[in-house]
Parts: structure tokens; C-alpha cells; sequence
């Protein structure tokens, strides 16, 4: 039986989407193989925030040499705006960034831990915003060490 899920339901919650259809691993000092036609939804290991009252933005962008593998990395919503991973608590690290990774190619992919999947990329905007980004994307992925 097909699944359908339509996000634009007001009762659609990801959560439910991720605990039903997903298994988290941690990618071992062994590697993990990216089979293709599979997507995974990782998160980074570094944590950023953006000040909600910043001029600042910033872009994630796959590694080149993934893509020549045909790995996509966050191509489908690269912008990080203020107020991203910001959190009204003093010493607050920030939060990962979430990225939707696929092998679209023919070649199974060896990911190793800590290997280097994007950059980001800094930009400075045209005016700062009245607020911040605060939608429910904005504090997410696993939870930081104390």
C-alpha cells in the first residue's frame, strides 16, 4: 500500500514522518555506504546562529566532488536566514544545519565520519529584518552537548 503525505495539511507534522520512515545512524569510523537512488537527511557536526537583528545570511553549498559523484547536498532550500539556531539562552552553541543529501548516481558512495559534505557561504543583506527567522525549522537537529 502507498503512503501519501501532503505537507500542506494542517495536521502534517515531519516528526511523524521521521519516526515512521527512518532509522538515525551514526556514520562509524568503519564509513557508511550511501547506496544510490537513497536519501539521507543529515545534520552537521559544527552548530551555527544567525542573530535575529543581523544584515547577515548565509548559503549552504555541496562539496563539487560530490556532485561529480551525483551526490546532491541541500540543493533544495540553501539559505540560512537571521535568527536561524538562535535561541534566547546565553551560551546557546546554535543548532546544526539539516541537509538533504542524494546519491542520484549509479555508484554506491563511501561517507566517512567527519568527512567535509559542504561550505558555507556569508553574505551580507540589503537591511536587517524587524525579526528574525522563528519558524519551527529554526532550533532543530540533534541536541547539542551540555
Amino acid at each position: 500500500m502507498e503512503s501519501v503525505v501532503c505537507p500542506t495539511n494542517p495536521d502534517y507534522g515531519f516528526e511523524f514522518v521521521r519516526r515512521s520512515y527512518s532509522d538515525p545512524i551514526q556514520i562509524p569510523s568503519s564509513g557508511h555506504i550511501f547506496r544510490s537512488q537513497t536519501l539521507r537527511l543529515s545534520w552537521t557536526i559544527e552548530m551555527i546562529w544567525l542573530p535575529h537583528r543581523s544584515w547577515l545570511a548565509a548559503r549552504v553549498e555541496g562539496q563539487s566532488s560530490l556532485a561529480r559523484l551525483d551526490i546532491g547536498v541541500h540543493v533544495t532550500a540553501p539559505t540560512i536566514h537571521a535568527g536561524f539556531g538562535y535561541k534566547m539562552d546565553e551560551g546557546y552553541p546554535g543548532s546544526p544545519l539539516p541537509l538533504e543529501m542524494w546519491n542520484v548516481g549509479p555508484l554506491d558512495v563511501k561517507l566517512e565520519a567527519g568527512m567535509r559534505v559542504c561550505q558555507r557561504i556569508f553574505e551580507m543583506v540589503d537591511g536587517a529584518p524587524e525579526k528574525g527567522y522563528e519558524g519551527k525549522f529554526s532550533i532543530q537537529g540533534p541536541t547539542p552537548p551540555s
